[in-house]
C-alpha cells in the first residue's frame, strides 16, 4: 500500500518529534543529574569542613602518628581493593591493637557522636600519604562490620594526586561509584593542631543510591510516557 506525500511527511515528522523529545528526555537527565551531583558536592564539602572545626588537632595527632608510623612500618601493604585475598584478614588483623587504644576510643566516640546527628552516611578520619598516594584510615566512625580498622587505607584516584600534594586542599568533594558502597559523594577537610599544620583529614560520605535510582526510574518513566 502506497502512502500519500501528505502523509509521508506526516510520519516523518511524527519521528523527527519522537527523536527530539528523546534527545530532551537525554539532556534533562543529565542536566538533573549534574545540578544534584553539585548539590551533594556541596553538602559533602561543608560537612566534611565542620568536622574538622570541631576536632582538636592536638588530641588527635599522637595516635595519628601510631598509625602512620604503622602504616609505614609494615613490611608489606595490602590495599581495601584486596579485602577479598585470603591474605588480607592475617595483613590487617596485625593492626588490631589499635582498636583498643585510648586515643582510639574517645576519638571514635566523638566523631560517631557526630555522625549520629547528622545526615552523612559515614564519619571517619584519615592521614594521606603523598608519596604512595594513599588515604590511611586513622579512625572510622561506623559500627560493626562497617568500621574500617586502622591502617586500612585506600588508593587515590589520578585527580586527587594533585591535592594530596598539598596538605591544606584535603579532598574536595568527588562522586564514586564502586561495586561496595555504589553511588557515593565522598570530601574531605583538613585538621590543624594549634601550630597551624595538618595533622589528619576529616572525612564523610554521603549515599547517591537512592537519589540516582530515583532518578532513573523517572526518566525511564518518561521515555514511555513519549512512546
Amino acid at each position: 500500500m502506497k502512502l500519500s506525500l501528505g502523509k509521508k511527511i506526516m510520519l516523518l515528522i511524527i519521528a523527527v518529534a519522537v527523536l527530539l523529545s528523546s534527545a530532551c528526555i537525554v539532556v534533562s537527565a543529565l542536566v538533573n543529574q549534574n545540578t544534584m551531583d553539585d548539590e551533594y558536592k556541596i553538602t559533602a564539602d561543608c560537612m566534611a569542613a565542620t568536622v574538622a572545626v570541631f576536632m582538636d588537632g592536638d588530641e588527635i595527632q599522637p595516635f595519628t602518628e601510631k598509625v602512620m608510623a604503622a602504616y609505614h612500618a609494615a613490611d608489606t601493604k595490602m590495599s581495601n581493593e584486596e579485602w577479598e585475598d585470603p591474605a588480607f584478614g592475617t595483613y590487617i588483623s596485625q593492626f588490631a591493637y589499635l582498636m583498643e587504644d585510648a586515643d582510639y576510643l574517645a576519638i571514635q566516640q566523638r566523631i560517631r557522636t557526630i555522625q549520629d546527628v547528622s545526615e552523612a552516611d559515614c564519619v571517619y578520619l584519615l592521614g594521606i600519604d603523598p608519596v604512595d598516594m594513599t588515604a590511611v584510615y586513622i579512625v572510622d566512625a561506623a559500627y560493626g562490620d562497617e568500621n574500617v580498622p586502622p591502617v586500612s587505607f585506600d588508593k587515590l584516584d589520578e585527580f586527587n594526586y594533585e591535592n594530596a600534594e598539598d596538605p591544606e586542599k584535603g579532598l574536595p568533594a568527588f562522586v564514586s561509584d564502586t561495586p561496595e558502597y555504589g553511588w557515593q559523594v565522598s570530601a574531605a577537610a583538613p585538621i590543624h593542631n594549634s601550630s597551624g599544620e595538618v595533622v589528619c583529614y576529616a572525612a564523610v560520605d554521603f549515599s547517591m543510591n537512592e537519589v540516582r535510582d530515583a532518578a532513573t526510574r523517572t526518566q525511564v518513566v518518561l521515555a514511555v510516557i513519549q512512546i
